[in-house]
């Protein structure tokens, strides 16, 4: 039975500040051969060019009008606060993780299950991405688009210049060339402690000595503190924290602030997605001494044969809200032209999308980061279990908040996986 406006309002509107007019006029106020789509991706950007021309040959083809709203990482927010008013955007452009995992369960959007079969395109999309976008319940919450690489970045010209020999392939490698790099007035590892960024970070290093079905679990229901190999993945946080392996007031770092220590030559290391291969900031002179690995193995021997990195294809998906339902038929129009080769292979050569469809699988690849990830990355690393088709959506903006805290110095184990466990507890 499908939730009534005042019940989803109910399961939404609860903490959001983001008001309403940001929105700007919605899906709820749209005619009907107009289309109102909200992206992650903004303009201006390489992907947001990239939609930019979708969205015009759409146009041309249909005559549809396409309402593009751009909000960008503060998308789950406005877009939260827009379905509780009715005026949400017809189709949402949007990663899965968070809040969004979420939202088939509380109306925000419609299950995509039906319309993957009914809009052909099955075949279209590799069957493993589309697992990664079903929920605890077992339903598809959008059609999965882009995927990622998110590799550990080192900068070999910043550790050849502290005397660093080489990638580090244990944490005590990691310790020891971060006091070389320190020694050296260069940051050694740059991390956003401060938001999703430093969670993933945190999250990475706590399950290295979990074997999967393990940190899935811890990631699903909590109970960090009594998973012994949770446990002593938070130790190993603790030493590498201590060991001076992070920036300096890390906990108060956010993402883009820490892509920037890096680009700007101020850190030698750097965990960050495929989505940040195309920064403006990111010189060809700064592409070419940079390795893509992973994050080292424990000393001790972990749950892994290689330094670990995360991929997957939660990056960016389609999702159909209750008002986009309404025009299915338009919105269908629309989805088989992101999906066309021609479409997948623009966003692949231009913007550097790893791409969640199988037309995408042989477009060429420009970016020379990306190709050595494609290319390089599996023989360097194992992909550790990336956490945010896992965690509840409700958990994401609480356990951020105690992964901020873990960063500060004078935490141990102990008060951290507290923290973390009452976050699973405040939501029930």
């Amino acid at each position: 039975m499908r939730k009534t406006r005042s019940m989803i309002g109910a399961a939404l509107v609860t903490g959001l500040v983001v008001p309403l007019a940001a929105c700007g006029s919605g899906g709820g106020g749209s005619d009907d051969n107009t289309l109102t789509v909200q992206s992650v991706w903004t303009k201006g950007t390489a992907e947001g060019d990239a939609l930019s021309k979708v969205i015009d040959q759409f146009t041309d083809e249909t005559g549809a009008k396409v309402e593009w709203l751009d909000t960008g990482e503060s998308l789950s927010d406005v877009y939260e606060t827009s379905v509780a008013g009715g005026s949400e955007a017809d189709l949402v452009l949007s990663n899965y993780a968070e809040k969004t995992v979420d939202w088939v369960k509380n109306g925000a959007v419609v299950p995509m299950d039906s319309y993957l079969k009914d809009w052909g395109l099955s075949d279209s999309i590799k069957g493993s991405a589309v697992d990664e976008w079903k929920d605890s319940d077992g339903k598809l919450v959008g059609l999965p688009f882009s995927g990622f690489l998110w590799p550990v970045w080192y900068n070999t010209d910043l550790l050849k210049k502290a005397g660093v020999d080489g990638i580090p392939a244990t944490t005590d490698d990691l310790i020891a060339a971060a006091g070389k790099l320190r020694a050296a007035g260069i940051e050694p590892m740059a991390v956003g402690g401060n938001d999703w960024s430093g969670q993933k970070v945190f999250l990475q290093i706590a399950q290295s000595y979990a074997d999967a079905d393990t940190a899935r679990e811890t990631f699903t229901k909590g109970g960090f503190c009594a998973q012994p190999d949770i446990m002593k993945g938070i130790k190993l946080f603790t030493k590498l924290r201590d060991g001076g392996v992070f920036v300096d007031d890390a906990q108060g770092y956010s993402a883009d602030a820490t892509n920037a220590e890096y680009f700007n030559g101020k850190a030698a290391i750097v965990s960050a997605g495929s989505w940040a291969f195309g920064s403006d900031d990111l010189t060809p002179e700064l592409a070419a001494s940079t390795t893509l690995s992973g994050f080292p193995d424990p000393s001790d021997g972990g749950a892994y044969d290689k330094p670990t990195a995360y991929n997957g294809y939660t990056g960016v998906g389609v999702m159909l809200s209750p008002n986009g339902e309404k025009k299915a038929d338009l919105a269908e129009k629309f989805v088989k032209l992101l999906y066309s080769s021609e479409t997948v292979g623009d966003f692949v050569s231009t913007a550097n999308l790893v791409p969640a469809a199988t037309t995408g699988d042989d477009a060429k690849i420009n970016n020379p980061l990306l190709e050595q990830g494609v290319n390089d990355l599996d023989s360097r690393v194992d992909y550790a279990v990336m956490p945010d088709a896992s965690v509840p959506g409700a958990v994401a903006d609480p356990m951020i908040r105690a992964t901020s805290l873990a960063y500060s110095p004078g935490h141990d184990a102990a008060s951290i996986c507290k923290s973390i466990d009452d976050a699973y507890a405040s939501v029930g």
